[in-house]
């Protein structure tokens, strides 16, 4: 028996995974314990992870992955699918590279719907060539040569960089009360998950926010340079030293402006914690919900002016209103590389005593593994405890 997992949007399945089961953005209150009525009597049992279209767009969107996200990323694969063209010279046509060229997102949603909503027509479209065929045989990877690209992260051929930005486009050509599933009946029948509904029954594919990846793509792209020039090049050392820490300011003051600002317990505990910096401002009664109706914006302002390498302010935000709980020796170690980064960026390089401050390469190497492992607790503490759940969602 063919054993896989299939992930499906409106019951159409966008990705197989063969043999082994991964929760993808699915929680475990997402199993569904229904069965199916055969035709000829008896049940038949189902063992999947169900939620509404709307609930995993709303997952998506807390990690970033937002329609926005999805589109930058569909043409930048778009235009590495039409670089990749000219490796398919026997099989493709001008059509399809037009079509990846003119990079129109309204376009391919519209050739999703419909292959996700008739498949079998669109097949037989394809077959007959009907009009608007091209672009159905792309998305449903008719060619080999389509399979093998690194930009078609699902079998449904999306282009995108990422499965999570593929699925934020697959999501948005179905209805919103649509069903978004991953079956694994076939993995459990075929004896690769013993128990599905214990614990421990799917592998922990690594979730991260969209965040976390323009962290690690940005911090890999500085340190290549490295290869670029002699080993020990000492201005090359601190241009790239300043410009991890930025990254990691980047990414604490995007993770904690997208889930404060989309999480109203969030946003509470943010005010009541003093983060408005207006303990003492009386509000009177008249003005009572005009202030409520203000506080999305307040609260959003008062972020963009926080300082994300002051470590008094990562403290309050994500230890005090997100519970990150950072721990201090992460901490302790991330306040001396703030020092040294405010003399590279603000003293020329020197410190206060006039002596200059000496990073080299093994320094980047130290700091690029400490900020990793502040970025990775960060991460896994909010994919695991605030993904919207489907009670937040209805």
């Amino acid at each position: 028996m063919d054993s896989s997992a299939y992930l499906k949007v409106a019951g159409y399945p966008v990705l197989r995974t063969p043999g082994f089961l991964s929760m993808w953005l699915f929680l475990d209150e997402d199993k569904d314990r229904s069965n199916e009525h055969l035709a000829g009597g008896g049940l038949f049992p189902r063992y999947r992870y169900r939620a509404t279209v709307r609930a995993m767009k709303a997952r998506l969107d807390a990690l970033g992955y937002t329609v926005e996200d999805a589109e930058r990323e569909f043409k930048f694969a778009c235009d590495k699918l039409s670089d990749e063209a000219g490796q398919w010279h026997d099989w493709i046509e001008n059509e399809d590279v037009e079509l990846y060229d003119r990079m129109d997102l309204k376009e391919w949603l519209e050739a999703a719907r419909f292959v996700i909503s008739a498949p079998k027509k669109a097949h037989v479209g394809v077959i007959n060539e009907v009009e608007g065929s091209a672009i159905h045989r792309l998305l449903l990877k008719i060619d080999d040569h389509l399979r093998r690209s690194t930009w078609l992260p699902l079998d449904l051929g999306i282009p995108a960089r990422s499965i999570n930005g593929a699925m934020r486009i697959a999501l948005e050509a179905a209805p919103e009360n649509a069903s978004c599933e991953l079956d694994a009946t076939e993995l459990v029948r075929g004896g690769y998950i013993a128990d599905f509904f214990g614990k421990e029954n799917a592998a922990s594919a690594p979730r991260t926010t969209v965040f976390h990846d323009t962290f690690v793509r940005s911090t890999t792209e500085a340190l290549q340079l490295f290869g670029t020039v002699p080993r020990g090049n000492d201005v090359l050392c601190k241009m790239v030293y300043s410009n991890l820490v930025t990254a990691l300011e980047a990414y604490l003051s995007d993770t904690a402006r997208r889930f404060i600002l989309k999480d109203r317990n969030l946003l509470r505990r943010y005010v009541e914690s003093g983060g408005l910096g207006q303990r003492e401002k009386k509000v009177a009664i008249q003005d009572l919900f005009t202030t409520l109706d203000q506080i999305q914006s307040m609260v959003q302002e008062s972020l963009e002016r926080v300082s994300f390498h002051n470590i008094g302010d990562i403290k309050s935000i994500f230890n005090n209103v997100l519970l990150a709980d950072i721990p201090e020796a992460l901490l302790d170690d991330l306040a001396g590389v703030v020092s040294a980064r405010h003399d590279l960026v603000h003293r020329n390089g020197n410190a206060v005593d006039g002596s200059p401050r000496k990073i080299e390469l093994h320094h980047v190497n130290h700091l690029h593994h400490l900020l990793l492992k502040i970025v990775q607790h960060v991460d896994n503490f909010v994919i695991s405890n605030l993904l919207p759940k489907l009670n937040d969602i209805r």
